[in-house]
């Protein structure tokens, strides 16, 4: 993980959800600006720069900007989404509007917390409760 050369996108690669979204959002990065990593393919010593752990990873998605700025849950969603023309209108009306930024958290915090069960849900991959 080189920073300045990309932005990444770090993902809990044994969650279901969390690798089915990664798989979208790369098919949707036609610019190829991320990079789509899992967090278990990069070493605990290369996250500490960073101010992050594996188990900051395994609760939420990070974005590393290539300006090396981290961020994570919804914030780094909005990150990658406002890289993307259709959506990046969507991003600035969230922002625009707090309570939609507030729901937007509810959302993400209750997916995030039982994304295990989501995965079961769906066929996928199921992660452990974290």
């Amino acid at each position: 993980m080189t920073i300045g050369m990309a932005d990444y996108l770090l993902f809990d690669g044994a969650c279901g959800v969390c690798a089915a979204f990664a798989r979208w959002a790369s098919r949707r990065d036609r610019r190829r600006r991320f990079v789509f990593l899992p967090y278990q393919e990069i070493p605990a010593e290369a996250l500490a720069p960073l101010g992050l752990t594996p188990q900051h990873c395994a609760r939420r998605l990070y974005v590393i900007t290539r300006r090396g700025r981290v961020l994570g849950g919804v914030f780094g969603l909005n990150a990658f989404f406002s890289q993307l023309s259709p959506w990046r209108l969507l991003v600035y009306v969230i922002y625009a509007v707090p309570p939609l930024l507030l729901l937007e958290m509810v959302i993400y915090a209750l997916v995030a917390r039982h994304r295990h069960r989501l995965s079961q849900w769906l066929g996928l991959s199921a992660c452990h409760p974290t």
